[in-house]
């Protein structure tokens, strides 16, 4: 932006940068005269706008440099004493390094594990190609709709909370918009409840055969999935989870443990001969019948990607929020996400082509020590993911502040209603997929781009960007549609 230009107006502003001037200044400061007052209105907020710019700047160069200067007083012994401490500076909350930090750590989880089933679906090479779409999107509607409707209602309300029932409420006007978006954020925790459940039974029953032959009792999955849900139900009854503060990072932790592991054990299948060639059909599948996992495809990716509910209190947290750096923390994040997911999706699917299982942990690895303890670390993230689930939902409802007994009958009928749903599953991907076709296509689609339409002036919103809201949101929602079709054989394919 250029700088005023300077002259013999006492009225006008000047811009003072000058390190050696008298006050001396760190940083850029506006020199106001006497008679400054009456100023022109469009002066003043260009200087205030070059000052915020330069700030705004400055924090960027900061997350991106300033910690090599900081580092430089510090010794190596304290760097090794104190290793949670280092990598807090290298990740501060509300930096670009510890916004993308963050978003990394609430998009990736159990969605990963269907990746490479997804991929077998239809073909390595369309795989990855519904991969990079499903991303550019979730960075379109998350970086970029949800955070300029979020913006411009901080300009308008800046004591308004940033969530998605308070955006529901002032897009609509109605009270009860805000109770159904409380409802269908409930309904997607309830999701990953069941789907949780689930999975750590699945992956017990598989650690269990490789240390013993399984007994009738293991055997039996609804046995598994009660004990799961008797032994989380005191756990859930908590209602400040301080404890479990680390349990987000942890998770990354395993996911990060588990794509390298895929890799890796691709490629001693591959050395030791016991992986099949590719084919052209692995890499695009045409066949008349592959049209369905194209339609499978998409809400697997959705529920992988999904962050929408987090974006909002990333950006809340973010120093000097602002749509830019708010589009350069959700794009890096979702590369990184994307990165992850491919590296998984490409090697697992790779290993077992056809033979690929809708959870990669549950294929035949021959064994591996590498993949039980990956296996091992999982269950436990997911266990300890469950009662924040839990307490995130009392806490929209406000049931935590009820009487212990209705505090105790509340969380108990939500696992019983957990646990007996979980029970009529007969397979996680197909919990992936209704998630994804029912309650996170509103979360993700539905609703940032009603909140772009109602919540932005229209002047502010360019026609590019209202209509691939608009049109990601139709395409979404018939595919959607199609999906739960076929799930309950409504439509066969």
């Amino acid at each position: 932006m250029d700088t005023p230009n300077q002259t013999d107006d006492p009225r006008t502003l000047t811009v003072n940068e000058s390190p050696h001037s008298e006050p001396p200044y760190e940083t850029a400061s506006v020199t106001i005269s006497s008679d400054s007052i009456n100023a022109p209105l469009m002066q003043h907020d260009s200087l205030v706008e070059q000052a915020v710019e330069r700030k705004i700047e400055t924090a960027d160069f900061e997350d991106e440099h300033g910690g090599a200067l900081r580092r430089q007083g510090s010794s190596l012994s304290h760097v090794l004493t104190t290793p949670m401490r280092y990598i807090g500076k290298k990740v501060s909350p509300g930096s670009v390094k510890g916004s993308i930090f963050n978003l990394v750590i609430a998009i990736v989880g159990a969605g990963m594990l269907s990746l490479p089933y997804a991929i077998q679906k239809v073909g390595l090479g369309s795989g990855l190609i519904m991969l990079m779409i499903s991303g550019y999107m979730t960075y379109f509607s998350a970086g970029s709709c949800l955070v300029l409707a979020a913006s411009e209602v901080a300009i308008k309300n800046p004591e308004t909370e940033k969530s998605y029932p308070e955006l529901a409420l002032l897009a609509t006007g109605s009270p009860w918009a805000k109770l159904a978006m409380k409802c269908l954020l409930s309904l997607t925790l309830f999701g990953y409840v069941i789907c949780y459940i689930f999975v750590i039974s699945d992956i017990f029953q598989k650690v269990w055969t490789h240390f013993h032959t399984m007994p009738p009792f293991v055997a039996n999955k609804l046995n598994i999935m009660l004990c799961i849900a008797c032994l989380e139900y005191p756990v859930c009854l908590l209602r400040d989870l301080s404890a479990l503060r680390f349990s987000s990072l942890f998770g990354l932790t395993c996911t990060l443990y588990i794509t390298i592991v895929i890799v890796v054990e691709y490629f001693i299948k591959m050395k030791a001969g016991e992986t099949s060639p590719l084919e052209w059909k692995h890499y695009f599948r045409t066949d008349p019948e592959s049209w369905i996992g194209y339609i499978t495809v998409l809400p697997i990716c959705i529920f992988a990607y999904s962050c929408h509910t987090s974006i909002l209190s990333i950006y809340d947290e973010l120093k000097f929020p602002s749509q830019r750096r708010m589009l350069k923390v959700t794009g890096r994040g979702i590369a990184g996400c994307f990165t992850m997911y491919g590296l998984t999706g490409c090697f697992g699917f790779a290993t077992f082509l056809d033979k690929t299982k809708d959870n990669i942990l549950l294929n035949d690895f021959g064994g591996s020590i590498a993949i039980v303890i990956a296996q091992i670390a999982l269950m436990i993230a997911l266990a300890v993911s469950v009662p924040i689930y839990f307490n995130v939902m009392r806490i929209m409802f406000e049931i935590n502040d009820f009487s212990l007994p209705v505090h105790m009958l509340i969380s108990a009928l939500i696992m019983g209603s957990a646990f007996g749903i979980a029970c009529g599953v007969p397979n996680i991907s197909f919990v992936f997929e209704l998630i994804g076709s029912t309650t996170l296509p509103f979360i993700c689609y539905i609703m940032p781009t009603t909140f772009l339409l109602k919540l932005m002036p229209k002047e502010h919103v360019p026609s590019w960007k209202k209509w691939l809201a608009i049109g990601a949101t139709v395409i979404v929602s018939i595919i959607s549609v199609i999906n739960l079709l076929h799930k309950f054989k409504i439509i066969n394919g």
